[in-house]
């Protein structure tokens, strides 16, 4: 996709925004309505973040990021979806394409365990929470019941991106609903790249150093150095345990320690294009296969045809 039309990079901004995905493009719009001057700086090549739209490849969009309008009842991109003229596709009530563990079909007796048992793991971990136990899931769960190891891997490193020895039972608890949700057919990066038309964005400029030792900030990106009255950083938490950005001084303690206690887990997104054959899989259905039921899952679950295009997209996450 082509990148959004920028506007020009004020010389002296009262805001240095860093990083442009959802988060630093939210930051600009409100700067913008407040009135105040502001550029936002972003090393890679694109805005977008972790929601990236990629057509390249296989000549329709594939959301190599994110991929639902999730919580769509109450997520502002379902308004700006719809009034940019994105096409919204229904997924709450999705249907499941299920294989057992020889890889043939499964039955009516196998979809009734695999949904049961669903509901029976997430009762064990709602249980834990309402008596306020901030245990890893992994503690509470059963895990002898037939499609427990299926059911682990879609809750845990596909759905969280980490197992469930690091799911937090008050987390998970504590969480927003992920329903209804959406897909879009255009692709949710499309999305969310409009938000960034027409800001002063500056792209493939990694910054190495932030200053806030004296009035104001300096920042020192690859290609020169900034200065503004404040600087917002919507980097992720991982940049900023990994220290890839010096802080003169140095970070507070406190939010050092905070960076390193919230880790991000980690989705690789595996697209499969085909040439129009359906292979029996319904369009939009997921397709799950029983694995046994040993931690992390050796799993690769798939979404079949996503809004009618033709092609798979596999998820793996977590340890594996």
């Amino acid at each position: 996709m082509s990148h959004p039309a920028f506007s020009d990079i004020p010389t002296n901004p009262d805001v240095i925004i860093i990083g442009a995905g959802s988060a630093g493009l939210g930051a600009a719009r409100r700067l913008q309505k407040e009135g105040k001057s502001f550029v936002v700086i972003e090393a890679a090549d694109r805005v977008g973040g972790r929601a990236w739209t990629q057509s390249d490849s296989f000549g329709v969009p594939v959301d190599m990021g994110a991929s639902w309008v999730s919580g769509a009842d109450k997520n502002p991109y379902t308004k700006i979806a719809r009034k940019n003229g994105f096409h919204l596709v229904e997924h709450t009530h999705a249907k499941t394409d299920l294989f057992r563990l020889d890889g043939s079909r499964a039955d009516a007796q196998d979809f009734d365990d695999y949904a049961k048992n669903f509901k029976a793991m997430e009762k064990a971990m709602c249980k834990a929470a309402k008596k306020g136990r901030d245990v890893a899931a992994s503690e509470v769960i059963p895990n002898d019941l037939p499609w427990i190891g299926a059911i682990q891997s879609w809750m845990g490193p596909m759905d969280y991106g980490v197992d469930f020895d690091e799911i937090s039972t008050l987390d998970d608890w504590d969480s927003e609903s992920d329903q209804p949700s959406y897909f879009v057919r255009e692709g949710l990066g499309a999305v969310v790249a409009t938000k960034a038309e027409g800001l002063p964005i500056k792209l493939n400029t990694t910054v190495s150093h932030i200053d806030w030792s004296g009035n104001g900030v300096r920042i020192a990106p690859n290609n020169g150095t900034l200065q503004a009255k404040a600087c917002i950083i919507t980097v992720s938490t991982g940049v900023l345990a990994a220290g890839r950005i010096r802080f003169t001084p140095e970070l507070p303690p406190a939010k050092v320690e905070a960076a390193h206690n919230l880790p991000m887990g980690l989705l690789v997104k595996v697209p499969m294009m085909f040439d129009g054959a359906r292979v029996g899989l319904g369009e939009n259905n997921w397709v799950t296969y029983q694995v046994p039921n040993e931690m992390p899952a050796k799993a690769c679950y798939f979404i079949a045809w996503p809004c009618g295009h033709n092609y798979l997209f596999g998820n793996i996450g977590g340890k594996l």
